[in-house]
């Protein structure tokens, strides 16, 4: 008795023993990035969400950042949802009549596609959205999934509450203040990464093809990678407004580092309110994203949890 007394103590002892250095290294992250974002003229907002799914830093956990084109990676994971569901088909060609489509708006794929009537399948939409963030895409897309409205329940049936969604790229074009319709808390934006991590929400296929157009993202290249490794992968969706009174909305970027070990680290960096220039936003982000990485390559501070059981 006295020896597996000795042995339950020793193991609590050792328990402990990682929890506060779990801890004290968390704070040491959380308190580098608070040294970043210190000074910049802007509201910035951070979550990072380690390894072992534990929120390690959240800077501004409260506030709600407008999303900007962030929902489009939200309204993919709606879509291979029903696409899961058999209720689409990521064959399923969709006739487009470009003389519907938003003219003056970031769209890859109009410029692509010049004549007067294409058509292309829901992947290629899917690709164009999240890739590219082509907005006629998305728009597109809520045309089949019915609207902001089915994405937001969607969200709350992933029992993600912080997220609002009301306005399709179509209405955000038609005033500055409906941008802000559309918010989200950092920490809800890595809650949707971490169910979609889990590997529960899409089939395997359809979790590698997503996972495909975010780590080949053609936007935000500045930004959670900017000052990363070349051959590092981020997997990530951005948002970006422009700017008015010269005072920049959104500059957003969330996604899933893939550290050189495999492990996978949960990054979300959004800015609202910003005085300073895009520039700096992304310069920002770029050094957040490099001191979390740097953070979670040191020596591993979990060591002692793996043989709890033996």
């Amino acid at each position: 008795m006295p020896l597996l007394f000795t042995r339950f103590c020793f193991r609590w002892l050792i328990f402990g023993s990682v929890l506060l250095c779990w801890s004290v290294s968390a704070d040491t992250l959380q308190q580098r990035i608070e040294q970043l974002t210190k000074g910049h003229k802007a509201t910035v907002g951070v979550s990072v969400v380690d390894p072992w799914g534990y929120p390690v830093v959240e800077l501004q956990g409260n506030t709600q950042f407008p999303l900007q084109s962030v929902f489009k990676l939200y309204q993919a994971l709606h879509v291979l949802h029903l696409v899961q569901q058999q209720q689409l088909s990521l064959l399923q060609q969709v006739q487009i009549d470009r003389s519907r489509l938003l003219q003056n708006s970031w769209s890859p794929m109009l410029k692509k596609y010049t004549q007067p009537k294409f058509q292309l399948t829901v992947a290629q939409l899917l690709q164009y959205a999240v890739r590219d963030s082509d907005n006629n895409a998305c728009d597109l897309l809520f045309g089949l999934t019915g609207g902001p409205a089915a994405l937001e329940a969607y969200l709350r049936t992933l029992g993600i509450e912080e997220i609002q969604i009301r306005a399709n790229e179509a209405r955000m074009h038609s005033g500055w203040s409906v941008q802000f319709e559309n918010w989200s808390s950092v920490g809800a934006a890595s809650r949707v990464l971490q169910r979609f991590m889990s590997g529960q929400l899409l089939s395997a296929e359809l979790q590698r093809q997503l996972w495909q157009w975010m780590s080949q993202s053609t936007t935000g290249l500045n930004r959670l990678r900017g000052q990363l490794p070349k051959t590092a992968i981020v997997a990530h969706k951005t948002g970006t407004s422009g700017v008015q009174a010269q005072i920049r909305a959104a500059a957003n970027d969330t996604g899933v580092m893939l550290l050189p070990d495999g492990r996978t680290v949960l990054v979300t960096v959004f800015i609202t309110a910003s005085r300073e220039s895009l520039d700096k936003d992304e310069a920002l982000m770029a050094a957040i994203g490099r001191a979390v990485w740097d953070f979670y390559l040191q020596p591993p501070r979990y060591q002692g949890l793996t043989g709890m059981n033996n």
